[in-house]
C-alpha cells in the first residue's frame, strides 16, 4: 500500500510519556518518522490522542509498502522519541498533501535552528 497518512496504536515513549514539544488532544506536531526496517525517513506530523498512546500521522510524501502491524518511530533530529504499531484503522489514506509538506519542512528547518543554538552542537 502507497500511503500518506495512517493512524497508529499502543505508542510507547522513550521517556515514558509524550515529549512536551507534542500536544496531546492539540493540532498536529512536527516529527520524522522511520518505518519498517528501511531507510527512509520522513518528515510528518504526529496529532496524538487519548492519553498519548494513539495518534494519527501524515506523511509529507507518500511511502509504499506500509502495513498495518508495523512500526512507525518517532524522532526530533537524531534523538527517537518513541514509536507505534500502524493500527488497521480506516483513516489510512494514499491522499497526498503538498500543503503539509511545505508546512512541515518550515517547521522543521526552524526545530533545527532553536535546537542549534540551544545545544551548541548536533
Amino acid at each position: 500500500i502507497t500511503l500518506a497518512r495512517f493512524d497508529v496504536d499502543s505508542i510507547r515513549w522513550i521517556a515514558g510519556r509524550p515529549p512536551s514539544s507534542l500536544s496531546v488532544g492539540g493540532g498536529p506536531s512536527p516529527v520524522l518518522v522511520k518505518v519498517r526496517h528501511g531507510p527512509n525517513v520522513h518528515e510528518a506530523s504526529l496529532q496524538l490522542r487519548g492519553t498519548g498512546n494513539q495518534g494519527h500521522v501524515g506523511l509529507s510524501r507518500r511511502d509504499s509498502g506500509l502495513a498495518p502491524g508495523q512500526w512507525a518511530a518517532f524522532y526530533q533530529g537524531d534523538v527517537c522519541l518513541g514509536g507505534g504499531v500502524i493500527s488497521e484503522s480506516s483513516s489510512m489514506s494514499p491522499v497526498r498533501d503538498d500543503g503539509l509538506r511545505r508546512e512541515l519542512g518550515e517547521r522543521a528547518r526552524e526545530d533545527r535552528s532553536e535546537e542549534e543554538m540551544s545545544v551548541g552542537f548536533l
